[in-house]
């Protein structure tokens, strides 16, 4: 799990941001993956097709740049857990 993976910072802000779920935290809700190496980074979409659904959410550029930052960084995160 991400809470004993010593590659992730769990400092990071980006794992501190709030959500709307069971937990209040995303790295909380992290915790309960078990294999992160079932996940395929190449499969995942990249940022022109996330960019692409964006622009259909009427985000400004401001929400759309912090957006795909955010999605860019959790993938560099995902890479390091699994490398």
């Amino acid at each position: 799990m991400f809470w004993n993976c010593t590659a992730l910072p769990l400092s990071d802000p980006l794992l501190s941001i709030p959500v709307s779920s069971f937990r209040k935290k995303e790295v909380d809700l992290l915790r309960y993956v078990t294999d992160y190496a079932l996940v395929d980074i190449a499969k995942l979409p990249g940022e022109s097709e996330i960019g692409t659904l964006l622009g259909e959410a009427n985000l400004t550029d401001r929400q759309m740049t912090g957006i795909l930052t955010g999605y860019r960084k959790k993938i560099d995160l995902l890479a390091k857990v699994q490398a």
